[in-house]
């Protein structure tokens, strides 16, 4: 039983990815997509990409990877879209993503439970906490949590992290409350996910 539901596994992942690639094929031949990333992209991206895994029992519980869309990161983001959107289309892009950094605080998260009624991020209800912590132990809460809706070879494209079966997230956090900073230039912080089945954090810095 075992030996079957693991071929039936391994032929449904062969499956997506071919169906995957066959549609990442038609991207870049629209011109949607970069056929390779840039290796200055990739080297921004890297550098703002963390990664955790919650454990029970040697068995994986949960994995997700968190990129900040530090000022870095998104001129290096910006740069990788730019030729392959309508310059009507990027500059809508380019304006909304400068006016998020100067107001809140974004992430994209990949994030993937072995059970798909814990992928539920975006839900009132939630088992998810998902909040920054600030070194005196105050904390911030989610301003939104959205999934990201793009078709999955171009999020992949600029978020490698991300597989087939994980969910892509956007989140954001009010960078000012009351025209007062809610956390200050350089200040370090965690973002923390916490559940029922596990709990895990990524030490970062607003910056």
């Amino acid at each position: 039983m075992i030996k079957k539901l693991a071929l039936i596994l391994s032929l449904t992942f062969i499956l997506v990815c071919c169906q995957t690639a066959s549609i990442k094929k038609q991207l870049v031949e629209l011109g949607a997509i970069p056929s390779e990333h840039t290796s200055e992209y990739l080297n921004v991206y890297k550098k703002y990409t963390l990664t955790q895994k919650i454990y029970e029992e040697f068995e994986t519980k949960c994995i997700i990877s968190v990129t900040s869309f530090t000022k870095e990161f998104v001129n290096a983001y910006l740069k990788e879209r730019m030729d392959f959107l309508k310059e009507t289309d990027f500059l809508v892009l380019q304006d909304r993503e400068k006016q998020i950094n100067e107001k809140n605080i974004k992430f994209f998260v990949s994030f993937y439970t072995p059970n798909p009624e814990f992928t539920d991020l975006e839900k009132a209800n939630s088992i998810w906490q998902v909040y920054i912590e600030r070194q005196d132990k105050t904390r911030l809460l989610p301003l939104a949590i959205r999934k990201n809706t793009e078709p999955y070879p171009v999020i992949n494209h600029f978020f490698p992290s991300l597989d087939p079966w994980s969910t892509p997230y956007i989140l954001i956090f009010q960078r000012y409350k009351d025209d007062n900073l809610n956390l200050k230039d350089g200040e370090e912080f965690k973002l923390v996910f916490k559940s029922v089945i596990g709990t895990t954090y990524f030490n970062l810095k607003n910056i």
